[in-house]
């Protein structure tokens, strides 16, 4: 298929300058109301027209999010790469560029506008802070009403970078007071914030007094808390702001106060029902994990002293399976 003509408006793109097809010398675009003026782009040879990039590139002052005042930034770089790609593949260019199907598409925006406080954000959401969507949860548990809950998290259970828990232990022998949480709550380590530690409650439990408990203020609002308290933007944010040298602490504070993009409440409800039931399944994962580790270390010693036997271990483990 030939390909369409290039008027004397059209753009040629050249590494990361715009220049124009009719002129001898490139000229630099200062924004991106320049490049719409055109009608294609011409990458590596290829005619991509212009039409759906514009929705993409709608905001204020004429900036746009893949542009800067050089020409193209290397989002932009990727973004134009990407509708190549689509062309060749005979996808629409959004479809290729988020991946999604069409009637979860519609739930995004597909333009975004230039908010003076935390920059370019999609279209339809409003800017907010972290404590608008979670809230810090105290609950002092004195040592005494320790009996009462049989789960104990405290850092050295929580992996870096492991949304799931990956560990814990009975509250028999913890001595001191803790901090109560829910199933459902968010745990994040506030001592020495740099290593990550960051995971979902699998359930009603207490957890060491340098865990901070976050809760979501809305049912639906959970996944979204999650993964913004997960980033590693807003863990970084957590370890500037941290107090003390030698043991450096996160200040609930501040990370109240950091801010974020929040898209509608139809966005959060959808994302939300995508979401639970995968950190349901990750949830009861640890808890069978949990079960089977107590399970472990009363068989075992039985099994060494000879008075339990190997077939009738076997049982007991396949009944709590």
């Amino acid at each position: 298929m030939p390909l369409p003509r290039l008027s004397r408006r059209s753009f040629v793109v050249n590494s990361l300058a715009f220049g124009f097809v009719a002129s001898s010398a490139p000229a630099y675009a200062a924004n991106v109301a320049s490049v719409l003026r055109g009608d294609a782009l011409k990458w590596n040879g290829t005619v991509i027209d212009l039409d759906p990039l514009k929705s993409y590139y709608r905001g204020k002052f004429g900036n746009g999010i893949w542009t800067g005042k050089k020409g193209l930034s290397k989002r932009g770089v990727e973004l134009v790469r990407a509708l190549q790609d689509a062309r060749s593949d005979g996808l629409e260019p959004r479809d290729y560029l988020s991946a999604l199907p069409k009637n979860i598409q519609k739930l995004f925006p597909n333009s975004f506008v230039f908010d003076d406080e935390i920059g370019w954000v999609p279209e339809g959401w409003k800017t907010a802070v972290f404590g608008d969507i979670g809230k810090h949860v105290r609950e002092n548990v004195p040592a005494d009403k320790l009996i009462e809950y049989e789960f104990y998290v405290g850092l050295e259970h929580i992996g870096r970078q492991e949304l799931f828990l990956s560990d814990g232990e009975s509250t028999e022998s913890i001595t001191s007071n803790k901090s109560a949480f829910l199933k459902h709550d968010l745990l994040f380590g506030k001592l020495r914030p740099y290593f990550h530690k960051v995971c979902i409650a699998p359930g009603t439990g207490v957890c060491s007094t340098d865990i901070l408990v976050f809760r979501a203020q809305n049912e639906s609002w959970a996944s979204f808390m999650y993964l913004t308290a997960y980033t590693d933007k807003f863990v970084e944010y957590a370890n500037m702001r941290s107090t003390g040298t030698r043991m450096p602490r996160a200040s609930v504070k501040d990370m109240l106060k950091y801010e974020i993009a929040i898209p509608s409440q139809a966005i959060l409800e959808s994302f939300e029902a995508q979401l639970s039931p995968i950190w349901e399944k990750g949830m009861e994962a640890v808890l069978a994990s949990s079960s089977l580790a107590k399970l472990r270390d009363t068989l075992l010693p039985q099994l060494l002293s000879g008075e339990l036997r190997i077939p009738d271990a076997e049982k007991l483990v396949a009944n709590s399976l």
